[in-house]
C-alpha cells in the first residue's frame, strides 16, 4: 500500500494555520504599558475613599503647601474638575499627588527637575544563581539594600531607595515639626511610591 501523502499535508496544513494564528496575535496584542499614570491614580482614588471628609480636607490642605502646587497642581487643574464638585477636586489633588514624582523626571525646566529623585522609584535586589556567587559576589554590589531610613535628619536622601523613602515619607509626612511645604512633598513621594512598590518590574 503507497504512503498516504494525507499525513505530510495535514501537518503543513496545521503549522501554517498555527504561524497565521500566532501572527494575528501579534498584530492584534497592545503593547505592555506596565505601570502608568492611570495605576497611580486608581489607587490615589482608592486612598481618599478611604478616608472621611475630614481627613481627605486635611490631607488636600497640606497637598496645597506643596512647593510647586501653582504650576503642577493648581494650573494644570481641567476646566470641568475645577467647574465640579468638592469631591472631585480633592480627588483630582490625590491624583495628581500620585503622579507628580513622574512628571518631574527629566527633562524639564531646572525649577522642576530639581524635585527629582530617581532612586526613591525602585529598590534592586539582586538574584544569585547559587551560594558561590552570592558569597563571591555580594560584597562588590554597589547596592543599597537598606530597608529603614537614616535617623539622623542631616543625613543626605538622596541615595534612598524605595522602602526607606516610604519609611522616611510615613514619619515625616505626619510631624508637625516638619515645614508645611516640605511635608507636603512627603505625602506625594508617599503617594506615588506605594504605586511603584506595588508593580514591581514597570
Amino acid at each position: 500500500m503507497p504512503p498516504s501523502s494525507e499525513a505530510p499535508l495535514k501537518r503543513s496544513v496545521h503549522l501554517r494555520l498555527f504561524i497565521l494564528s500566532i501572527a494575528a496575535w501579534l498584530l492584534v496584542a497592545s503593547p505592555a504599558l506596565a505601570w502608568n499614570a492611570a495605576g497611580h491614580k486608581i489607587i490615589a482614588s482608592i486612598a481618599l475613599r478611604q478616608l472621611s471628609d475630614t481627613e481627605q480636607g486635611r490631607i488636600v490642605g497640606w497637598l496645597k503647601r506643596h512647593p510647586r502646587f501653582t504650576e503642577d497642581f493648581a494650573d494644570a487643574m481641567p476646566d470641568e474638575i475645577v467647574l465640579g464638585d468638592e469631591l472631585a477636586r480633592r480627588e483630582w489633588c490625590f491624583q495628581q499627588a500620585a503622579v507628580w514624582p513622574d512628571l518631574i523626571r527629566p527633562p524639564g525646566p531646572d525649577a522642576k527637575i530639581a524635585f527629582n529623585r530617581g532612586p526613591w522609584h525602585y529598590i534592586n535586589v539582586p538574584h544569585f544563581l547559587d551560594d558561590a556567587s552570592r558569597r563571591e559576589l555580594k560584597d562588590g554590589l554597589a547596592i543599597n539594600l537598606a530597608l529603614d531610613p537614616p535617623l539622623d535628619a542631616s543625613t543626605s536622601t538622596e541615595a534612598l531607595n524605595i522602602v526607606q523613602m516610604i519609611r522616611l515619607a510615613r514619619r515625616n509626612s505626619t510631624n508637625d515639626s516638619v515645614d508645611p511645604p516640605t511635608r507636603a512633598l512627603w505625602l506625594a513621594w508617599l503617594f506615588h511610591d506605594i504605586g511603584d512598590l506595588h508593580q514591581p518590574l514597570h
